[in-house]
């Protein structure tokens, strides 16, 4: 008699503290032996760090009877995401414009709260630090080369807001 196939595929997300699981694929999902595309934004389930891990694990719950299968093929972490800015915005406290920004942008908290300001650049590099927001306003003058960005806004309360900024020339 065949043991009906229980193993189980699971991703997650580590910012070097806390390890968040973000998609688990096991019997229960449809269809399990095939392959899927699958885009997942880190900030929805954890706080982008320059340390952030990406961990795939899987395993098989049955004492015999079968072979342990799983797979990961063509995983890439890019700048982009399918979420507009707009949308980014409605769904977070910190506004930025002008977006795309050319030299100079305006980082605005919601609440009002002073923030220290970060900006990283695709792989989660610190390309900018220091700069602080007065009465939850700032703008942020650079010279950094195309592309998108993230700024964090870290409030004295420890909450933590980001959000996508594009720079062209």
């Amino acid at each position: 008699m065949a043991i009906p196939p229980n193993d189980a595929l699971v991703f997650s997300l580590s910012d070097g503290n806390d390890t968040v699981v973000i998609r688990t694929i096991d019997a229960g999902s449809d269809p399990m032996s095939s392959w899927r595309f699958n885009s997942i934004r880190i900030a929805d389930h954890i706080a982008p760090t320059a340390t952030m891990r990406f961990i795939a694990s899987t395993s098989d719950d049955a004492d015999e009877g079968h072979i342990l299968e799983a797979g990961l093929d063509r995983f890439a972490l890019v700048p982009e995401a399918t979420t507009s800015v707009e949308e980014l915005q409605a769904s977070v406290g910190l506004r930025l414009w002008p977006n795309p920004s050319r030299n100079a942008f305006t980082v605005e908290l919601r609440n009002g709260d002073d923030a220290l300001i970060e900006v990283l650049d695709a792989v989660g590099r610190v390309v900018l630090t220091g700069m602080r927001t007065a009465g939850g306003r700032s703008t942020v003058q650079h010279e950094l080369p195309s592309g998108t960005y993230v700024v964090r806004a870290t409030t004295a309360k420890g909450e933590v807001l980001v959000q996508r900024v594009a720079v062209g020339g």
